[in-house]
């Protein structure tokens, strides 16, 4: 009985992780996807949640229209994001997020400190998905 538990809530966390990555990868392409993935993030309490809806707000100033927005949206998202890797700095999903965010950054934003360290530390403790963004 104690197996089959086990079993089922891996397979549980397991799914949960690559829905989030799915959302996340849409959410760079559609705006409806950024949109899904704040919704779903949004009064949930987990350093997980906050990561990806910090994520998603950063990805939502790409889609927002006025420049005031943009910038609005993306202080947010780098803060939110930030603050969940400073309070949990060896939770690698953080970082790759991070790391993803910041390679494809405009230069002008400035947001391109952390990507050697993240870089290492997800060429680390990465797994075979996290470490095919390095490449």
């Amino acid at each position: 009985m104690r197996l089959l538990f086990f079993s089922i809530l891996s397979t549980l966390i397991y799914s949960q992780e690559t829905e989030f990555r799915k959302i996340f990868e849409r959410a760079v392409i559609q705006e409806v996807s950024c949109d899904s993935l704040i919704d779903f993030c949004e009064g949930k309490i987990s350093k997980k949640c906050e990561a990806y809806s910090g994520a998603a707000l950063i990805l939502k100033a790409k889609y927002a229209n006025s420049p005031i927005s943009k910038i609005s949206f993306f202080r947010k998202g780098r803060k939110k994001l930030d603050d969940v890797i400073n309070k949990n700095p060896n939770f690698v999903e953080c970082r790759w997020l991070r790391y993803s965010l910041q390679k494809n950054a405009p230069v002008f934003l400035n947001y391109n400190r952390n990507l050697i360290k993240d870089s290492l530390y997800i060429s680390k403790y990465g797994d075979d998905f996290q470490k095919k963004v390095l490449k």
